[in-house]
């Protein structure tokens, strides 16, 4: 495996939105390994209120959110997201060994 694989497996989601109206939102998501992170990202947007639809891509790290009536704040999106993908805990827990590691 190589070191990139590595690296992606044990790094944190992050998202970050680049657009916000009250009609649709695009964030830019890094950390996502695999499709099913990808679909897991998708369903937790879908399920928030004011998220008319979502659809995230894997091979961009894109989201992007329909909006209607009253739309989420853009933290709230990006929390859905970095909640949604596997392993989440685990990456967590190793990012915090790694940090403790270095000092």
């Amino acid at each position: 495996m190589s070191v990139f694989i590595l690296r992606r497996l044990f790094t944190v989601p992050s998202a970050r939105v680049v657009e916000h109206s009250e009609t649709a939102a695009t964030l830019q998501i890094d950390g996502l390994v695999c499709s099913i992170c990808a679909n897991r990202v998708s369903a937790s947007l879908r399920a928030l209120d004011g998220v008319a639809g979502a659809e995230c891509s894997l091979d961009s790290g894109i989201a992007t959110v329909t909006l209607t009536g009253r739309p989420p704040a853009p933290q709230t999106l990006a929390r859905a997201v970095e909640s949604a993908a596997i392993l989440t805990p685990v990456r967590r827990l190793l990012a915090a060994i790694a940090r403790s590691a270095r000092r």
